[in-house]
């Protein structure tokens, strides 16, 4: 019961991507008792999980650059949609604004 208020949770706010990494992390390493079936529905698409770096973000003993932060954010986007909308605001406020960009 409890872990079906996570998915619900999860698919209400958006964060399914956000919360399959902790929790996998914690699962194999610590032996969390999360359910299979429930990394599963949190399971990001194939693209997203072939592209974020999960493992070597989890095991850096480093903090995160400023751009690797920002990447790490946009693949914890669910949505495409979302992700589309998200490098839209980072053009016009990050490209567009800069000296010598025809603004």
């Amino acid at each position: 019961m409890y872990w079906e208020a996570v998915l619900t949770l999860a698919g209400e706010q958006g964060i399914g991507s956000a919360l399959y990494y902790p929790l996998r992390f914690l699962r194999d390493p610590l032996g969390l008792a999360v359910p299979a079936p429930v990394l599963e529905a949190l399971k990001p698409g194939v693209v997203t999980r072939g592209l974020f770096p999960a493992e070597r973000l989890a095991l850096r003993s480093q903090a995160l650059t400023v751009w690797a932060e920002r990447a790490v954010k946009f693949f914890l986007i669910d949505d495409w949609a979302e992700r589309v909308k998200a490098l839209g605001t980072f053009y016009r406020y990050r490209v567009r604004r800069r000296p010598g960009s025809g603004k």
